[in-house]
Parts: structure tokens; sequence; C-alpha cells
């Protein structure tokens, strides 16, 4: 996804990409999974009771979004 056209503010995808590169880590054993669970918690992506199932929680630095930023998380959602 390009992240210009979607006018993505660069502190914000330096977060995706510690996010991302967070995640990588895990996967190769390389962060202890009590550790990454902090991580993730600070980042607002909690785990459920449900299997498979997690809840996100977003940040919006100006408590709005437009319909297409909706759209987009909408889609996000669904995948």
């Amino acid at each position: 996804m390009d992240t210009k056209t979607l006018n993505i503010p660069p502190e914000v995808k330096r977060e995706i990409e510690e996010f991302a590169a967070e995640v990588e880590r895990l996967n190769r054993g390389k962060v202890d999974p009590e550790d990454f669970k902090r991580f993730r918690l600070q980042q607002g992506i909690y785990g459920q009771r449900q299997d498979d199932v997690q809840m996100v929680r977003t940040k919006l630095s100006t408590g709005r979004m437009t319909t297409d930023q909706l759209i987009c998380f909408a889609d996000f959602a669904d995948k």
C-alpha cells in the first residue's frame, strides 16, 4: 500500500514500520512472547477470549477521519 497516497504522517508510518519489525522479531523467536504482549498492548492491539479474534483500538490525532480513511479501516477490519 502506498503510504504517500494515504497521506500517512511520517510519525505514524514510523510506528507502523516499528510494529511490523517487532512482529517479525516475534515470528523469528527473537523476542519473548510476554515482551511482545506488552508491546502490542501499548499499540492498542488486545487479544480476545475467542480464537483468532483481536480488538484494535485506533488513535486519531484529531479525533476525526475522512470517508476514505473510514472505508480503508473497514476494509482492514474485514480482512
